[in-house]
């Protein structure tokens, strides 16, 4: 859509904002790309450290976890995907 939209005579009016968008897409196809990561990983991990097992490492999975959860209930709360971009790291 945006490079049609590229091709376009009327372009250069919209061009900042093209750009702005492009970006803000951009960054966001790469956060859902490592949010899926970070969720398949989490779906295996939370079963084993659930049950109790590797106690040594339990207080750093559940720092990752409370993280985790605390982002999946924002993007929960707000429908509107592209505030992904807006969460740091």
């Amino acid at each position: 859509l945006l490079s049609s939209l590229k091709e376009s005579r009327f372009f250069y009016r919209f061009e900042d904002q093209v750009s702005q968008f492009e970006s803000k897409l951009s960054a966001l196809d790469e956060y859902l790309a490592k949010l899926s990561v970070i969720q398949r990983k989490w779906v295996y991990l939370e079963p084993i450290f659930g049950r109790g097992a590797l106690p040594q490492e339990q207080g750093r999975f559940k720092r990752v976890d409370e993280e985790y959860r605390a982002i999946m209930l924002g993007l929960g709360s707000d429908s509107r995907v592209i505030t992904l971009t807006n969460i740091p790291g």
